[in-house]
């Protein structure tokens, strides 16, 4: 079926659009707020490391569950907690309470329950739009998304301005909530096939997973080749929240339109990722050197125009990397096996991510926001360069792409 005549995927990309509007709320305003609080880069590196233990913690075990049990029940349970745990924030605001204790006491089971989320989540949705339509799907889900974070990240800056942080922060609580309604309007709720319960132990069960990936080059490299990235990548929205508002004293409402440009960027890349049929491998890092590129041009210009035109940019080299991978991985992976596969995918990608937090928030208090951004970009564009190497990457492309036998 066209995905424009699916209807449950399309109640499914307008919830999670508007939770990526609350998702976006967040991602721009609480970096401004830490930053604003303590005006330490390593503490906002810190925030962002907590971010990514639960994904080293629970995320294998959440690929596990999600090719255990319901995805559609994971999904609806762990946004109802996520609105629950992300109101305590503009509630602590709203009350004068010492805002740092509590976010670093809420984020780790917030980022928990989304770890719980995006597992299920990426290892459902080839069953709601089916195998043939995974990379229209994922492309255009992602362009969905971005369009909800764009329009998130520019409001942060003005309702921050207009009505407080509190409030603000309350929309992303009210958006996990619009998801968990949209969900439940679903008449799809059933999924591929499902590993059965008891059979074997979930040591048994992430080995058989491992083991997948071990024995498929093309599919092990392209899931090294983005963890790498997101190591890098890791530090932009602190080293960029620095450079905006502290390094150029820009007001909060300019990094809500530069973060929102970035975002902009992605509904793009995630089209541009979807006519990309043969060599996927070289494409992804094609993208990935423009993003570097990008990255590493913003301190050096002095409009403020050409900032948000290189933002827009990187915005969409990203996506576009993003959404190949995705796809890729997706269409080298048997269903029973997306939960774990992606599982462990993601522990992989959130262990560099980790070390890639601190690592730049170190470079923040030593360089400032604009060396940061230098590193960042540099490192993209040499890790490019390195696995421009690995030939199981440069010649990765999705199964129906492979070049018949003579």
């Amino acid at each position: 079926m066209p995905l424009a005549r699916n209807r449950d995927y399309r109640i499914l990309m307008l919830g999670q659009c508007l939770s990526a509007l609350g998702g976006g709320i967040s991602y721009t305003l609480l970096p401004l707020i830490v930053a604003d609080i303590t005006r330490s880069g390593a503490q906002t590196g810190l925030v962002g490391t907590l971010e990514s233990m639960p994904h080293l913690l629970f995320g294998l075990l959440a690929g596990v569950a999600a090719d255990r049990w319901s995805r559609w029940r994971i999904m609806v349970y762990a946004d109802a907690g996520r609105a629950l745990l992300t109101l305590l924030l503009p509630l602590t605001l709203l009350l004068s309470l010492p805002f740092m204790p509590v976010l670093y006491a809420v984020i780790v089971p917030i980022t928990t329950l989304g770890v719980f989320f995006v597992g299920a989540y990426q290892a459902w949705v080839p069953s709601v739009v089916g195998i043939n339509q995974v990379g229209a799907a994922i492309a255009y889900g992602e362009a969905v998304l971005a369009g909800g974070f764009i329009v998130g990240s520019a409001l942060a800056g003005l309702l921050m301005v207009w009505v407080g942080p509190g409030p603000t922060l309350a929309l992303d609580a009210f958006s996990f909530m619009i998801s968990v309604a949209t969900l439940l309007a679903l008449r799809h709720r059933s999924q591929g096939t499902v590993a059965p319960r008891a059979t074997t132990s979930v040591v048994l069960e992430m080995k058989e997973a491992i083991s997948f990936i071990h024995r498929l080059p093309a599919l092990r490299s392209i899931i090294v080749l983005w963890a790498f990235i997101n190591f890098a990548r890791a530090p932009m929205v602190a080293a960029s929240t620095f450079y905006v508002t502290i390094d150029r004293h820009k007001p909060a409402s300019h990094f809500g339109i530069f973060i929102a440009s970035f975002m902009g960027g992605f509904i793009f890349g995630g089209i541009a990722a979807g006519r990309v049929k043969q060599r996927a491998g070289l494409a992804m890092l094609a993208g990935n050197v423009v993003t570097g590129v990008a990255i590493m041009l913003m301190p050096l210009v002095g409009s403020y125009g050409l900032m948000i035109l290189l933002a827009l940019l990187a915005g969409a080299s990203n996506s576009f990397v993003l959404s190949l991978y995705l796809s890729l991985r997706t269409k080298l992976t048997p269903d029973k096996l997306l939960g774990r596969v992606g599982a462990t995918a993601r522990f992989l990608l959130f262990a560099l991510s980790s070390v890639g937090s601190l690592a730049g928030g170190l470079v923040i208090d030593a360089a400032g926001g604009s060396g940061a951004l230098y590193a960042i970009g540099a490192v993209m564009i040499l890790l490019s360069a390195l696995f421009a190497l690995v030939p199981s990457l440069r010649n990765a492309r999705p199964p129906e792409a492979a070049v018949p036998a003579s």
